[in-house]
């Protein structure tokens, strides 16, 4: 998790920003955003357009965020803080899944040589959040 450490302005205060943070992102979108699976795909878009680099430096907490607010309203969850070492972090927790990772979502993306596609790494992480809970 350094890479959140490095990266994240907010850090363990980002989920009381959430709001603040999608509202900032929706206003960089031409079409807005509506906390869809598909909305991602905009979002994929955009960050392709201006560049990982750019979006790692300026949008890591508006994209981490966002795809969080996504998985928690699809699987009724909450954030909450995990204490791991010194490092504290935000995830969702959900009913009938294991912890659920937004930063891995983002950061994959962000590391990956494919183009970015937030849908399916969201869609992954939950579904992979649900096999560790069984």
């Amino acid at each position: 998790m350094s890479h959140w450490v490095h990266f994240s302005r907010l850090k363990a205060g980002l989920s009381p920003h959430v709001e603040r943070l999608v509202k900032e992102l929706a206003g960089r979108l031409p079409s807005g955003l509506d906390y869809s699976y598909a909305s991602l795909d905009a979002v994929s878009a955009y960050v392709e357009a201006i560049g990982v680099d750019t979006a790692m430096v300026d949008l890591y907490d508006h994209l981490v965020a966002y795809v969080g607010e996504i998985i928690r309203r699809r699987t009724q969850g909450e954030w909450k803080l995990r204490h791991d070492g010194a490092d504290v972090y935000p995830y969702i927790r959900a009913p009938r899944h294991a912890i659920i990772m937004p930063i891995n979502v983002v950061w994959g993306e962000f590391c990956s040589i494919e183009p970015v596609a937030f849908r399916t790494a969201a869609a992954n992480e939950v579904r992979s959040a649900r096999a560790r809970f069984m």
